[in-house]
């Protein structure tokens, strides 16, 4: 009977320490997950405030307006060419602190207000790496090499993320309210040496198939199938400006971002803007 005992005791000092084991790893556990919280919402909330604290540049045509013009001359003389507009972005001082920095964004009313970057050789690098270089969850808006970062191209899609508080994509999805779509119908993109104007031909919930595994973009039968989806979506969230001309030689944009949760399926949400206007800056 003893020995029975000693193995009943044996037993339950196993019990006892198999608990703790658990405990403490469970505590572990939850501590980690707790820092990993505490660590995503403050990378949130300094990123909110940053956004707060960047300037919105200024729109188009006030900058065009703010140039100075000369005045027509008396005498038959030819007149000296309009002053050049500035360009509101300090691109210099930008890519001194990262080369990869090609461009500027600006959606009007949204808190999309941020610098554009791709990567020289790493589709991926900025899915999850700030404007700095630094690691970062909620990443930047970046263009992968499947475009020239020129703005040439028939299709350039920016990617941005969604749902990390209201930073990077996720005003976007302000756009679904038909009211504010039709109130925002043009967002802006700064290069050195230009003021790009593109009209919001749509908005819409697509799947997740990559864009450029689905059309050639340099094929005209392709660039048109993708501009018949644009100007008529079948999406059960969408937003379509009828008067927008689209054809094989328009150039378009794509802001491309996670389609919301509450929608009911995973897929990708676009607004999908078309050049309509070009003006040479400083």
């Amino acid at each position: 009977m003893e020995q029975n005992q000693g193995k009943q005791g044996n037993k339950q000092g196993l019990s006892r320490t198999a608990l703790k084991v658990i405990f403490a790893v469970c505590l572990v556990g939850a501590l980690a997950g707790g820092a990993y919280l505490v660590s995503t919402g403050l990378e949130i909330f300094q990123e909110q405030q940053r956004v707060e604290q960047t300037a919105v540049p200024e729109a188009p045509s006030e900058a065009a307006d703010s140039s100075s013009s000369a005045q027509a001359q008396p005498e038959p003389e030819p007149e000296p060419e309009p002053e050049l507009p500035d360009n509101p972005i300090d691109f210099a001082s930008l890519q001194k602190g990262n080369g990869d920095i090609f461009a500027w964004l600006t959606v009007p009313d949204t808190n999309v207000n941020y610098p554009v970057l791709q990567h020289p050789s790493d589709n991926t690098f900025y899915l999850n790496h700030n404007e700095e270089g630094e690691e970062s969850q909620s990443g930047s808006v970046f263009c992968e090499l499947y475009n020239d970062n020129d703005m040439k191209d028939p299709v350039t899609i920016f990617y941005g993320h969604n749902g990390y508080g209201d930073t990077y994509f996720t005003t976007l999805h302000n756009l679904r309210e038909e009211a504010f779509f039709n109130e925002h119908p043009e967002f802006y993109i700064y290069t050195p040496g230009h003021i790009l104007t593109y009209t919001i031909a749509s908005v819409f919930v697509t799947d997740d198939r990559h864009l450029f595994s689905v059309y050639n973009f340099s094929k005209d039968e392709d660039l048109l199938a993708f501009e018949s989806v644009i100007k008529d979506p079948q999406s059960i969230a969408q937003n379509v400006r009828e008067d927008v001309k689209l054809d094989e030689d328009s150039k378009l944009v794509v802001l491309s971002t996670c389609n919301p949760w509450e929608l009911g399926h995973v897929g990708r949400y676009l607004v999908c803007g078309v050049l309509t206007s070009d003006v040479e800056t400083k």
